[in-house]
């Protein structure tokens, strides 16, 4: 099934213009869902603010979509990159060398099944077995 992606990206003076506007912009494309027999996941949806003020860091937005209140989230995920309200990709670069170090380790180990103590191994990935 094929995965739609839909941004709405607003600036606005106050948190309830921001709700209120995202809230209607948000029922407009419901609509256009409906009339093309879309069906977008509101369990899926999320929220997220970006900002440069500290103190408004923990605000979440009370937006809604088909009468569901959508969750917020710290993080938003746009094209595989990460963002936080800080926009200094520090959590993207962490999920990413987490994401990295399972894979080297299932790598390790996946190698290391492969071959036995008696095996000598070169930066390629071959082994050839040591001769006494």
């Amino acid at each position: 099934m094929p995965m739609t992606f839909a941004v709405c990206a607003l600036q606005a003076e106050t948190f309830s213009k921001l709700e209120c506007t995202l809230t209607a912009d948000l029922a407009n494309l419901a609509k256009y869902c409906q009339l093309w027999h879309l069906k977008p996941s509101t369990s899926k949806t999320v929220t997220s603010v970006f900002h440069l003020h500290n103190n408004m860091s923990h605000c979440e937005l009370n937006v809604h979509m088909n009468g569901q209140r959508l969750k917020h989230g710290p993080y938003a995920v746009y094209l595989g990159v990460t963002l936080d309200w800080t926009l200094s990709y520090r959590e993207h670069l962490s999920r990413s060398a987490a994401k990295l170090k399972s894979r080297t380790d299932a790598a390790v180990m996946a190698h290391a099944a492969h071959c036995s103590s008696d095996d000598r191994c070169s930066s390629d990935g071959t082994c050839s077995t040591l001769q006494q």
